[in-house]
């Protein structure tokens, strides 16, 4: 039961570090200079904005429907592949019909067509006409992480490599050929001197890192607490609490900052 709550609780600190949702992630991106940035200015003065959208033709579809120029959906397009590309664990996969223009949340209702008229068309089942020459079901399609099985359909089909990099373009932005990445940490180590903490993030074990960082210190370092993340992770804890920053990635041991360490800490029940 405490080891739940305790993962519930650094899933929701987690979450608040770098947004628990596209919408939130892009406001944070205010000031960047750059289509993103703008576009996510923009999303700070649209109230209506669908900030919980999760599927990019939603938000896509809202875009268009107030008029955004197509810089802006281009750039709605590069934020929503970088969000997936650093959450891969968020992406909601499914598929738009092209023809009834509904989702296809459940892939053995969905196909793939080509036609050398038509190009690729993804479709309900029920609205495809006729018999194509070419054509497969989305859950064959999409059978793994990545997407080979697209490129080995449209090397069966002939089909242009222009269109395929289109469409597969397209189906990554419905949610589809994200990897799951390597599970790293984030780590709170501190000083006995000072005190003061370092936010740090590794790929491998934390005591590795610990005893890496060690060899500079004369005194024992220890390891506070620990959760799950990666280096935009640590970037945005970085950011919350740079006010406290003493040098490079070591901050002072401000009450917020102890606060926030201790919420990662299971509670020992007294007896």
């Amino acid at each position: 039961m405490l080891q739940e709550s305790r993962v519930a609780k650094t899933r929701k600190i987690r979450d608040l570090a770098s947004g628990a949702d596209f919408g939130q992630w892009l406001i944070s991106n205010v000031g960047r200079e750059d289509p993103v940035g703008d576009l996510a200015h923009d999303v700070v003065h649209d109230p209506d904005f669908p900030r919980d959208a999760r599927h990019y033709p939603e938000a896509l579809e809202y875009l268009q429907s107030q008029g955004y120029c197509l810089g802006a959906q281009n750039a709605l397009a590069e934020a929503w592949n970088e969000y997936l590309a650093r959450y891969p664990e968020r992406a909601v996969k499914a598929a738009w019909c092209e023809r009834c223009a509904r989702a296809i949340v459940e892939l053995p209702k969905g196909v793939l067509v080509w036609t050398e008229s038509g190009g690729f068309e993804v479709l309900h089942t029920c609205c495809v006409q006729g018999v194509p020459r070419c054509s497969i079901d989305l859950h064959q399609l999409f059978d793994g992480p990545d997407l080979g099985g697209l490129n080995a359909f449209a090397n069966e089909c002939g089909a242009p490599s222009e269109l395929v990099a289109r469409l597969e373009a397209r189906l990554r932005l419905w949610g589809f050929g994200a990897r799951r990445r390597r599970q790293t940490k984030v780590y709170f180590i501190q000083e006995p001197k000072d005190g003061a903490i370092k936010i740090g993030y590794t790929s491998g074990p934390v005591e590795r890192r610990r005893a890496a960082l060690q060899t500079g210190h004369p005194e024992p370092l220890r390891v506070l607490a620990t959760m799950d993340g990666d280096r935009s992770t640590e970037a945005d804890l970085h950011a919350r609490f740079g006010q406290y920053r003493r040098k490079g990635e070591w901050f002072a041991p401000h009450r917020e900052l102890i606060q926030f360490i201790a919420a990662l800490v299971p509670k020992v029940p007294r007896p």
